[in-house]
């Protein structure tokens, strides 16, 4: 064996065939009354992936059990706007006084900025006491479950509002050969990776029909497909709606499009 091979990484076992879809709990813009903020989550055995925690977002965690029989809980934060960030604060402490009682390290927050860590300091929420903080651009996830391969994680900077410049993220996550999704959170540009469509299972893209310049927009999202495949373009599903959004046009041209699980109508019936 040579000393090279003692620092290689194995290569990752065939996929399963398994589909990793992400579960939308929320999929509005920050004004849609109706689909609540734009919040996604991924079950990996008994570790629960978490991506955005705007307000509405623990009633609904709460109210679908999602919960139940969770031991690790992996929150990423893409940015601070409070449609994407101000529920965490509260999901934390219910985490730690309900769930995984007082256990800090069972509770790991994402996100390429410590600012986050005044944020939720300002609320109460302390960093080591009520969870872990990690602020690596990139980096494995260590589940507690029997999966021969871990994760990945990567934050890639993207533009929105100016007046967020430089503290804006989309999420890549990859698990060996199983799936390699991409989540843009808020942003007006397109991922220059996912032009190739054969590197990822899913791409999740915010979208606008409004001529609005810090939102991606449908016409843009046209002109960027206009060369895909049927199957690439269904594997890209749309989110963040804004109310009047044409639900039907979209999915006429051939792109997929998140469904909450809750609509604000529902949590509180």
């Amino acid at each position: 064996m040579s000393l090279k091979s003692l620092f290689e990484k194995p290569a990752p076992p065939p996929a399963s065939g398994k589909a990793y879809p992400l579960t939308f709990l929320g999929c509005g813009s920050a004004f849609n009354t109706v689909l609540g903020n734009n919040s996604a989550y991924l079950k990996l055995g008994d570790d629960l992936l978490l991506i955005d925690c705007g307000g509405d977002v623990l009633p609904k965690l709460v109210k679908l059990h999602v919960f139940d029989g969770v031991r690790k809980v992996h929150i990423f934060i893409t940015h601070l706007h409070s449609d994407h960030a101000g529920g965490l604060g509260n999901t934390i402490l219910y985490l730690s006084s309900k769930i995984l009682r007082h256990e800090p390290r069972k509770i790991c927050l994402y996100h390429p900025d410590r600012q986050i860590v005044d944020f939720l300091r300002m609320q109460g929420v302390v960093e080591d006491t009520h969870y872990t903080m990690y602020v690596n651009l990139w980096d494995e996830l260590f589940l507690d479950d029997e999966y021969a391969w871990h994760p990945e994680y990567y934050f890639k900077p993207t533009k929105h509002v100016p007046t967020l410049e430089g503290h804006v993220w989309g999420l890549d996550l990859k698990m060996g050969n199983e799936f390699h999704l991409f989540f843009s959170g808020d942003t007006c540009e397109w991922n220059p990776d996912c032009y190739d469509m054969t590197e990822y299972t899913a791409v999740y893209q915010e979208i606008t029909e409004k001529d609005n310049p810090v939102h991606f927009t449908y016409e843009r999202l046209l002109q960027v497909t206009k060369n895909f495949t049927a199957d690439e373009k269904k594997r890209i599903t749309l989110m963040h709606f804004d109310d009047d959004f044409d639900f039907e046009r979209a999915q006429t041209d051939g792109f997929s499009c998140a469904k909450a699980q809750l609509t604000l109508e529902d949590l509180y019936q």
